[in-house]
């Protein structure tokens, strides 16, 4: 691909550990690519963590955008969609001097890796790309919902728009339900994304697996183990863990069963 557009929207959380690997991921793909980082603004101040570890690597993104909490907005299901809605303007005003190949969703928290680049393929119009489908639950008639995996999603630039939008709509069946559900009454096809492999990093990584680069290899079949051993940490180790790495806890003062403290 020639140019791509990397939207990394959330909370900092663990990208002092994901980012080699993501600038290293993005970079093996696209002749150029821009980031776009849109984050919740704190006391602490964000944009200057984000901006620090681009500078190392001499990267400068199009945009850091710290997007003012708003409690109705502050959540699982509206969140990400809304931090991406803001991100469009200055998306827009790059896109008169280029035309992006493809639009990448998806968090600062999230490490992957390619598996097979013969695989990867120009996303095409009205489609999502998604890492998988995923079965959410299994209802009392022994019929299964199905829903798509949000941690990364590939698009057009529409498509990426049109999906910016999903936090005005209600979520009663689930966020992954909800998202399929969207795309499908837009009439957007989900297609899975064979090429790659892809994981959430939980703080406790940092010491489990020191080498982002090896975090695939070693991982094994253990992937999920590694956030269950952080479900299953006593929240003063976590925050004592957070204390040695330097990571926020405010990022993690969350109701997500699989990230809170």
């Amino acid at each position: 691909m020639k140019h791509i557009a990397v939207v990394l929207r959330g909370h900092f959380r663990t990208f002092e550990y994901t980012h080699k690997v993501v600038f290293d991921f993005y970079d093996s793909i696209a002749e150029n690519v821009d980031y776009y980082v849109s984050t919740w603004r704190t006391e602490v101040n964000p944009k200057y963590k984000f901006r620090k570890l681009f500078n190392n690597f001499d990267k400068t993104p199009i945009k850091i955008l710290e997007v003012p909490i708003i409690s109705e907005l502050y959540n699982s299901w509206k969140g990400p969609s809304w931090l991406n809605y803001n991100i469009i303007p200055y998306k827009k005003l790059r896109e008169r001097e280029i035309k992006y190949d493809a639009v990448f969703d998806t968090r600062p928290d999230i490490i992957y890796q390619l598996k097979n680049k013969d695989l990867l393929i120009f996303p095409k119009p009205m489609t999502l790309y998604t890492t998988r489908h995923m079965i959410t639950d299994r209802q009392s008639d022994n019929t299964t919902r199905v829903g798509v995996e949000d941690w990364m999603f590939m698009s057009t630039s529409e498509v990426h728009d049109l999906m910016s939008y999903r936090f005005i709509e209600q979520n009663q069946i689930g966020t992954h339900n909800t998202i399929l559900k969207i795309a499908n009454e837009q009439g957007i096809n989900t297609v899975a994304m064979p090429w790659l492999d892809c994981s959430i990093v939980r703080p406790n990584v940092f010491e489990e697996i020191p080498d982002p680069f090896k975090y695939f290899s070693t991982r094994g079949i253990n992937g999920d183990l590694l956030k269950h051993n952080w479900m299953n940490m006593p929240t003063q180790n976590k925050i004592n863990l957070l204390h040695k790495y330097n990571i926020l806890q405010e990022d993690f003062n969350t109701i997500s069963i699989s990230a809170k403290l």
